[in-house]
C-alpha cells in the first residue's frame, strides 16, 4: 500500500466517524459544527496560504497573483485553469523587463502602461476570471435574494 492509500483511508476513516457522530448528536449546534468541521480540515490543509516562510517548491507563485519573486525578480502571473500545460513558468516577465518595456513604450496609453508590457495577457486573463467570478457572486446574491423575498415574515 503506498503513501496516497494510507492517507485516502485515513481521511475516509475521519469522514466516517464524524458522520457517525453528527447522526447520533441531539445537538443542532454541535451537528453543524461537525458537519463544517469537515470544511474546515480541507480548507485548512489544502488551501495555499501566504506565509512568511517562502516554500521551496514549484507551486508558492501560485499564491498571489502579480507578486515578485524576491531572488528571481520573476512576477507571478495567473494561468488559465482550462490551460495549465501551455505555462511555461521560465518564459514569466521579471521586473526588469518589465521595466526596460515600459521605458521603451509610447506615452500614449497614460494610466494603462501595462497594456505595452508582456504583462497583459496575464492582465487580461485575470480580468477575465474576476469577471466571471462577479457574475457567479451576483447570480448567488439574486437567488438568496429572490428566496429571501418569496419566504413570508414579519422578522424586522
Amino acid at each position: 500500500m503506498d503513501q496516497t492509500d494510507v492517507n485516502i483511508s485515513r481521511w475516509e476513516e475521519l469522514v466516517t466517524e464524524v458522520d457517525k457522530q453528527v447522526s447520533s448528536s441531539k445537538d443542532k449546534k454541535h451537528k453543524a459544527a461537525l458537519s463544517r468541521s469537515k470544511v474546515e480540515i480541507l480548507f485548512a490543509y489544502t488551501y495555499p496560504r501566504l506565509d512568511v516562510e517562502v516554500s521551496k517548491k514549484m507551486n508558492h507563485l501560485l499564491k498571489a497573483p502579480f507578486c515578485i519573486h524576491p531572488k528571481t525578480g520573476k512576477v507571478c502571473v495567473p494561468i488559465d485553469p482550462e490551460k495549465p500545460f501551455e505555462f511555461d513558468p521560465d518564459s514569466v516577465p521579471t521586473v526588469k523587463h518589465l521595466v526596460d518595456e515600459l521605458n521603451s513604450g509610447s506615452d500614449a496609453l497614460k494610466g494603462e502602461e501595462w497594456r505595452i508590457t508582456s504583462l497583459s495577457g496575464a492582465v487580461d486573463d485575470f480580468m477575465s476570471f474576476l469577471e466571471g467570478l462577479a457574475i457567479s457572486n451576483r447570480e448567488t446574491l439574486v437567488a438568496k435574494t429572490r428566496g429571501a423575498a418569496a419566504q413570508p415574515s414579519l422578522a424586522w
